[in-house]
């Protein structure tokens, strides 16, 4: 016992010489890698049963059906995962800091700069650990789902028989825990399913199952549940009506210069809007010299409220057969007009009829001055614009370009400096760049 009283670490010293501390190292890192792996590979399972099925994985294959069943049964496999995950990390952590503290540079520091190194050993460890346990395995298993799902199924397997007592325990307290807040939990459940969802479209375009269109498209299906009348209606002050009582050749007026199908018809304020007329019906009248009271040619109206989702205002429309809703403020006047157009535009983008404007892709203000439509293609720009953009696969169009850039969709009125043009927002919709003016910067 000549060590009787020494340092405690003297024994550890002896039998753990440099070459067993690296396979000891090595060790941890392997099991940390595994197990972050393991949380990355959740993933790759969740979406194994929502893009195939048995019939094109071969059935055959126990370690398919595993990962199937793993598939359809995730949240109580998940469990095993963090019990493991939370127990390898910690002995992990407690493990590399007996490991570096026995270097002597670490052992011969004062206490603060100790504590210190130990901190940033833990730090760079802990990024290697993600980079090599999380990042790596996750991209892998998006590029190789099959082979993936297969491999950490049997993963999760083995985990979740090793954790089973464990894993029922805390089912049993999760499940007691939900019942406080019932309510809660379905919200909850509620926003991990879209979330969820979003993921899947977001990883299936980065493989290239889907194209940008399509996902523009199905990310707009789940926008659309969420999207209320307030954020798509035209406002009051842009809202074109008629008042009842008005001359038939006002009335004519407004229907030539507008032209548009239906209106509101007003009576002395247009807080009080009693009807939409058919446009169609006011000319026929016209023409037959039969347009004396436009209360004869009132249609049924619906009226809704500002915070309405689009989807409930949808299908009420479509029951009623109708294009065209009123919306209401809080005090029972108007707060704008929403069409069927408008709702079906947030899900497959601006709809272009025989009667709307065709505006060209640029219209030139000046030499160095243009107004541009952000749908317009990057490659049809740079034939036209003085100085190209930037062409990329991330995008095809001119709002495409800005919103990658600024990661964000700009508000009207925003500028950005990009590429060598100054680029003002004129005009955006709900999630999307309308029109844009292009100032052409001196100095580029």
């Amino acid at each position: 016992m000549d060590n009787a009283g020494g340092d405690p670490y003297t024994g550890y010293e002896n039998y753990f010489n440099s070459e067993n501390w690296l396979i000891l190292l090595l060790v941890l890192i392997l099991s940390l890698v595994i197990f972050a792996s393991i949380k990355a590979g959740g993933h790759a399972l969740k979406r194994f049963r929502s893009y195939y099925d048995e019939s094109e994985l071969g059935n055959n294959s126990a370690l398919t059906r595993m990962a199937l069943n793993i598939s359809d049964n995730f949240k109580t496999y998940s469990y095993a995962e963090h019990v493991a995950s939370t127990v390898i990390f910690a002995v992990s952590a407690i493990v590399f800091y007996e490991f570096v503290s026995h270097f002597a540079f670490i052992q011969n520091a004062d206490d603060g700069l100790k504590i210190a190194l130990l901190a940033l050993s833990i730090i760079v460890f802990g990024i290697l650990s993600y980079i090599f346990g999380v990042v790596i395995p996750r991209n892998y298993a998006s590029k190789n789902l099959i082979s993936s799902a297969r491999f950490f199924a049997l993963l999760f397997q083995i985990i979740f028989i090793a954790s089973f007592p464990m894993v029922h325990l805390i089912r049993f307290i999760d499940n007691k825990t939900k019942n406080n807040f019932q309510k809660d939990d379905s919200t909850n459940a509620t926003t991990e399913g879209t979330e969820e969802i979003r993921y899947l479209i977001e990883e299936s375009s980065k493989s290239g199952i889907l194209d940008e269109d399509d996902q523009e498209l199905m990310e707009n299906v789940i926008d659309f549940t969420e999207t209320t009348v307030k954020q798509i209606m035209v406002p009051r002050n842009k809202i074109v009506a008629a008042e009842i009582n008005s001359e038939p050749h006002v009335i004519i007026g407004k229907i030539i210069e507008e032209g548009y199908s239906r209106m509101p018809v007003y009576e002395q304020t247009i807080d009080n809007i009693v009807g939409i007329v058919n446009t169609r019906d006011i000319l026929i009248a016209q023409m037959n010299g039969k347009l004396d009271n436009l209360r004869t040619f009132l249609r049924e109206t619906v009226y809704t409220k500002e915070n309405e989702n689009i989807d409930a205002l949808l299908k009420i429309l479509q029951q009623k057969r109708l294009q065209l809703a009123v919306v209401l403020n809080d005090f029972g006047g108007t707060a704008g007009i929403v069409t069927m157009e408008d709702i079906l535009e947030e899900l497959v983008g601006e709809i272009q009829d025989e009667y709307d404007d065709e505006q060209a892709l640029v219209e030139f203000v000046s030499d160095n001055s243009f107004i541009v439509k952000a749908s317009a293609s990057i490659v049809d720009l740079n034939e036209i614009l003085p100085k190209t953009l930037p062409e990329s696969d991330d995008y095809e169009t001119l709002g495409g370009l800005i919103t990658t850039e600024t990661e964000t969709i700009p508000e009207s009125g925003e500028q950005h400096i990009l590429f060598g043009y100054n680029m003002v927002i004129l005009k955006r919709a709900n999630r999307y760049i309308e029109t844009v003016r292009l100032e052409l910067l001196a100095n580029e």
